[in-house]
């Protein structure tokens, strides 16, 4: 709303576009987009898991070869067995 200080006239203007979404279609949205709220989560939560994940993994590769020496020979062939178990896991190849 405007108003015009030395008269005191008032004027409005609504402005809507005359191309784009209906109301229909913008309630719909909505509503589809609280339906699917609880899944769009759970699915963003995983993704950040999952990259969580390979991170803790890949500093857990450097840090065997990095600290190879330490290990005892049990140690070594364990990692060995661990990093090929856990390279399928965050593939997604272990079935879950």
């Amino acid at each position: 709303m405007a108003k015009e200080l030395t008269t005191g006239k008032e004027a409005s203007i609504a402005v809507k576009p005359s191309y784009g979404l209906t109301d229909e279609e913008v309630e719909r949205m909505l509503i589809e987009s609280f339906d699917f709220a609880e899944d769009d989560l759970a699915r963003r939560n995983l993704a950040i898991e999952r990259v969580e994940a390979a991170r803790i993994l890949t500093a857990t590769k450097h840090a065997f070869v990095s600290d190879a020496v330490l290990l005892d020979r049990a140690g070594r062939r364990w990692s060995s067995r661990g990093r090929r178990a856990s390279d399928a896991r965050a593939r997604g190849r272990d079935g879950r």
